[in-house]
């Protein structure tokens, strides 16, 4: 099992050097379960997004945790909050539900996502 605070960690040290605290600017985390994963097993994508007022947006992979599970995905997000708070977006996890309290991850798809 994958340390949750330690994954948070590098996550968040992943994600520093990108945010730039500009007033006006957007932030979101984005989450990928890849499904089709290489090994057979789960493993999950971490994006940072960046919009500055009136721009493009700017999206930089940040972290990728091979075989993992959704309860350590979920512990390692609780960690995550105590460096972050920025809107998460989930992708390829429609029909999966958080182990803690049994809501589902992601309603359903985004419309650009296949």
């Amino acid at each position: 099992m994958k340390d949750p605070k330690f994954m948070a960690k590098i996550l968040a040290e992943q994600i520093e050097p990108n945010f730039k605290q500009i007033h006006g600017d957007r932030y979101e985390l984005q989450i990928v379960n890849d499904i089709d994963s290489i090994l057979g097993h789960a493993s999950y994508s971490f994006f940072f997004m960046r919009q500055p007022k009136n721009g493009s947006k700017i999206i930089s992979p940040v972290l990728h945790i091979l075989d993992s599970n959704l309860e350590e995905l979920e512990a390692t997000l609780k960690e995550f909050e105590k460096y972050y708070q920025f809107t998460r977006v989930y992708r390829g996890f429609v029909g999966e539900l958080w182990p803690s309290n049994g809501r589902p991850i992601q309603k359903k798809k985004a419309p650009d996502e296949l």
